[in-house]
């Protein structure tokens, strides 16, 4: 019985830290967002970049760099999208108590892309999201996917496995 009961409480331990994707209407506060003219799209700023904090991780709120600029503080659940040039950018997570995860990313005209924020007690993680994404969330961003051998995404509904 005691074997029964601890099996329960690990599994239960287990569950109550798993992660899932940020859901619709959690955007990141005003007061934590830092570079409100990519906020919105221009005509030179034409691809959109979602970043996307899963829920259920153990941190606080990690700061989120763009090219080198701090532009988000983004708590679990949480999620924001940018509007950035074509071209390369880096991604780059800094934790106040881990290490920095950064990652470079090409992207072309009209690009629509989501990346997301992994948190497993405290080892952070970017990775971009599946293709279907949007429809968890509720959002009209069409389906992309990684190419990781040329970092670059591209609109497709193919699975890239």
């Amino acid at each position: 019985m005691k074997k029964l009961l601890l099996a329960a409480a690990l599994a239960g331990g287990l569950l109550g830290c798993a992660s899932y994707p940020a859901g619709p209407g959690n955007s990141v506060p005003a007061a934590r967002r830092f570079e409100s003219e990519l906020l919105q799209p221009s005509p030179e700023r034409n691809c959109a970049l979602t970043i996307m904090r899963e829920v259920g991780g153990s941190g606080p709120a990690v700061d989120f760099y763009l090219d080198g600029d701090r532009v988000a503080r983004v708590a679990a659940g949480e999620m924001i999208t940018f509007f950035v040039r074509p071209g390369r950018h880096q991604l780059d997570l800094r934790p106040l108590s881990s290490p920095r995860v950064e990652r470079l990313l090409t992207l072309q005209k009209g690009d629509e892309i989501a990346v997301r924020i992994i948190d497993r007690n405290g080892n952070y993680e970017l990775r971009m999201a599946e293709p279907g994404w949007q429809k968890s969330i509720g959002s009209t961003f069409q389906s992309q996917v990684w190419d990781p051998l040329s970092r670059r995404v591209s609109a497709s509904s193919r699975n890239p496995r």
